[in-house]
């Protein structure tokens, strides 16, 4: 499913920034520098375009199926 692959997008950016993070601590340099920020830069976008649009929708759906399901129980 989508929020599969978003998810899974999502914990690999993670893990790559983590990763760039520790290589930057490791030899710090320009160009360490300028690829964690690109890696950050372009995570943040798939974020905002993507997944927050993706999660919002989805639990709009969920809490309109929860409320329907309150105001049928009384």
């Amino acid at each position: 499913p989508r929020e599969d692959v978003l998810i899974n997008t999502m914990i690999e950016d993670h893990q790559a920034i983590s990763q760039k993070i520790e290589d930057a601590i490791a030899a710090p340099s320009y160009y360490s520098l300028q690829r964690l920020a690109q890696i950050v830069y372009y995570h943040i976008r798939f974020e905002e375009r993507h997944l927050f649009p993706h999660i919002e929708q989805t639990a709009s759906a969920k809490l309109q199926e929860a409320a329907d399901a309150l105001s049928g129980s009384s």
